[in-house]
């Protein structure tokens, strides 16, 4: 396990805990239940964000949408963060850049990357979903904006429920905040 992988790993098992122990009660299938309380983590969140996906409605509770928020957020922050690791742990998506970015150095595209893979200041008033799907920075003198928005596998339309990365790709898009 690398060291980017680790806090994934951790975060992983602790939503694998805590849907179990919302959830585990309301999964039928006895093959299901041992799935989450195998080792694998990776499989057992994937199958909790299926299971989720497939229980909600609009009668949904607050926890059943914080969970749901924060499989989104956490899913948002991989992505964001660690493009590769993400794909490997079946979150997809692209990145996208525009005119502007574009036509800057490669130098100045590597720092901006790096500012938004390590933004960490998510606050109300920037995420008031509490998603992590939107930041600014500034570099040179200019406001950058990058957002993450939500699409179904063939990008032709809104993904039906974010909070499921079989249904779900992301983009990411980074551009000066006068391009917006």
């Amino acid at each position: 396990m690398t060291r980017y992988e680790q806090p994934f790993q951790e975060y992983f098992q602790n939503v694998k805990d805590m849907l179990l122990e919302q959830y585990e009660s309301s999964i039928d299938s006895v093959d299901q239940r041992q799935i989450i309380k195998s080792h694998d983590v990776k499989e057992s969140v994937q199958l909790c964000v299926q299971k989720l996906a497939v229980q909600y409605s609009l009668s949904a509770t607050k926890d059943e949408y914080r969970i749901k928020t924060e499989l989104i957020q956490f899913q948002n922050d991989l992505f964001r963060t660690s493009p590769i690791i993400a794909d490997g742990y079946g979150v997809k998506g692209t990145v996208v850049i525009t005119q502007g970015i574009a036509a800057l150095s490669k130098e100045d595209q590597a720092a901006i990357i790096h500012k938004i893979i390590n933004f960490d200041e998510f606050s109300e008033d920037n995420d008031p979903h509490g998603e992590h799907d939107f930041g600014a920075i500034e570099h040179g003198g200019e406001k950058i904006f990058w957002k993450i928005d939500y699409y179904n596998m063939s990008l032709d339309m809104g993904s039906p429920d974010a909070a499921d990365p079989k249904e779900t790709k992301r983009v990411l898009t980074i551009m000066f905040a006068s391009e917006y």
